[in-house]
């Protein structure tokens, strides 16, 4: 599957004072229209509505978003990995008590895991 293309960043979203109905979300740097919301809201309904509009608008970041948070899960597993090899190091080998930092070991690796503390 080829990769999805989009309008590049950054987006804005600006409400049109002129038509006074319409939220427009468009490219800064070429002013590429990304998309328009209409404004049907009440004026209690606008806070949800602007809301709305900036999540579209910070959408053009997901991609790398995305790739990062992948990056970060797969560096998140290596780290907890080493960790639990250093625990049980020090586990087999060495007395645990504070001060060859077992017990912090112990609350990463609880931490990792979900476990309650």
């Amino acid at each position: 599957m080829s990769e999805t293309k989009f309008t590049p960043g950054p987006w804005r979203a600006t409400y049109d004072s002129q038509l006074q109905a319409l939220i427009e979300i468009y490219n800064t740097e070429d002013r590429v229209m990304v998309a328009v919301l209409p404004d049907r809201g009440t004026v209690e309904a606008m806070p949800e509505i602007e809301a709305n509009a900036s999540l579209i608008a910070d959408a053009w970041q997901l991609p790398d978003l995305r790739r990062e948070n992948t990056e970060l899960k797969a560096i998140n597993k290596e780290m907890y990995e080493a960790l639990e090899e250093v625990w049980h190091i020090l586990d087999a080998t060495m007395p645990l008590s504070r001060d060859n930092g077992a017990d912090r070991i112990k609350k990463l690796l609880r931490k990792a895991r979900g476990e309650a503390e």
